[in-house]
């Protein structure tokens, strides 16, 4: 069931989206438009969402990650309260979220160049597809591996993983993600991902299709697409301010890479949930791998020099650090969140 937290509700499809009592209405019906206008002609899309209880959450200003119910058990808080203003569903964590402030446009909004609910939803759509088309993510990691051998979104987000490239993508296919920053490119428009990487391109429309509809922020659509948001006033709204660091931000564990002779197969037992942050300090591209239950490890995330990557896992599991072709060693989830420093 869902948390006594939520207050407010609307359904797309069978997708619940929900806010606390904190939450704009309009947060709300926007959060739904932009859901009907990105997909909505693939209801069965939102309906296998539906029956994996996934939901989109909107944050109102004044919430951070963890207090989204379910992502409250996310360590270290402080970390997670400002490393994002939205994270996608997992299996244990069925909520996409967003900030109120990306949806209605608000002042301080940390993202105010693009539209964060594009992009995790994409992240939420990858998950159906795994029932909806079994041979869909395979296809996916073709594109994306056939990007890094041609050097395509080199230096971006977009190559951080499989999953982040699907979700730039979606982002730029509704032409909305930054460009020319620390974290991306060029390449920002539907037209532009079509020449630039057509294998991509060929993903996107078979989920999204190729309609006419681009995203616009709500102060330069015409007044027909701002008609759910009557009564709101931009002007009166809350400002976003992101918090202060606290001091259990640097609470997480220091773990160490050993040899990757140590190296056995993950138990396969129930154990807790927790975090690795690994941070890249080397000059070139670092893969991380899961050491699954037969002990062959599987590529889970690219992490690009002097970037990091928070990876969910479970106390005991293994994970290898490779940069290409040399294991450089191996680090064992702790109990409580970890960190590891790749040098």
């Amino acid at each position: 069931g869902l948390s006594p937290h939520y207050t407010k509700h609307v359904l797309v499809d069978g997708m619940p989206i929900l806010g606390g009592a904190g939450v704009a209405d309009a947060a709300i019906r926007e959060a739904a438009y932009l859901v009907r206008k990105v997909i909505g002609h693939r209801p069965e899309l939102l309906h296998e969402l539906a029956s994996r209880h996934v939901r989109f959450v909107v944050m109102a200003p004044t919430e951070l990650t963890t207090d989204v119910p379910e992502h409250a058990d996310l360590t270290p808080r402080s970390y997670w309260d400002k490393r994002a203003r939205g994270l996608g569903a997992t299996a244990t964590r069925p909520a996409v979220s967003c900030g109120e402030e990306n949806l209605l446009n608000l002042e301080g909004d940390p993202y105010v160049a693009e539209n964060i609910l594009i992009h995790e939803l994409a992240h939420a759509l990858q998950l159906a597809m795994t029932t909806l088309d079994p041979t869909f993510d395979a296809r996916l990691h073709a594109a994306f591996d056939h990007a890094r051998r041609e050097k395509l979104w080199s230096g971006t987000y977009a190559m951080s993983n499989a999953d982040e490239y699907w979700a730039e993508g979606a982002q730029s296919w509704f032409d909305t993600n930054r460009r020319n920053d620390h974290e991306h490119g060029p390449i920002a428009t539907r037209g532009q991902v079509k020449v630039y990487d057509p294998l991509l391109a060929k993903l996107l429309i078979e989920i999204y299709g190729d309609s006419a509809y681009r995203y616009q922020r709500i102060d330069q659509r015409v007044a027909a697409d701002r008609a759910h948001l009557a009564g709101f006033d931009r002007t009166r709204a809350a400002r976003f301010v992101w918090p202060a660091i606290a001091p259990e931000a640097t609470a997480a564990v220091e773990l160490t890479l050993r040899r990757a002779a140590l190296l056995h197969s993950t138990p396969a037992h129930a154990t807790p949930a927790t975090t690795i942050m690994f941070t890249n300090d080397r000059a070139t591209d670092v893969d991380v791998l899961w050491v699954g239950f037969d002990g062959h490890p599987l590529r889970y995330a690219t992490v690009p020099p002097g970037r990091m990557h928070v990876q969910s896992t479970y106390e005991g599991h293994a994970w290898v650090v490779r940069e290409g072709a040399t294991d450089l060693g191996v680090v064992f989830a702790a109990a409580s969140a970890g960190r590891v420093q790749i040098r």
